[in-house]
């Protein structure tokens, strides 16, 4: 156990950070600012985007249970 504490636990902090390290740098590519694609499967997007985050917008019927769930984007 003291061998493991000596050599693993090090070893597997550095590990851990550069796995978090890779993670960061991805493909330098930037994710899109939608939470819908312009495409999907024979649909296509047609006008405006409107987004919020406001529980009462989305669903005003519905906005104490979205808000309880913790609702986090909406989009039409």
């Amino acid at each position: 156990m003291k061998h493991f504490q000596r050599v693993g636990i090090p070893f597997l902090l550095i590990f851990i950070a550069a796995a978090t390290l890779a993670a960061d740098q991805g493909s330098g590519k930037q994710a899109p600012s939608f939470v819908l694609p312009a495409q999907f499967g024979g649909w296509q997007l047609e006008g405006t985007v409107r987004t919020t985050k406001d529980p009462n917008i989305a669903d005003p019927v519905s906005a104490r249970v979205l808000n309880e769930y913790g609702f986090g984007d909406f989009e039409s």
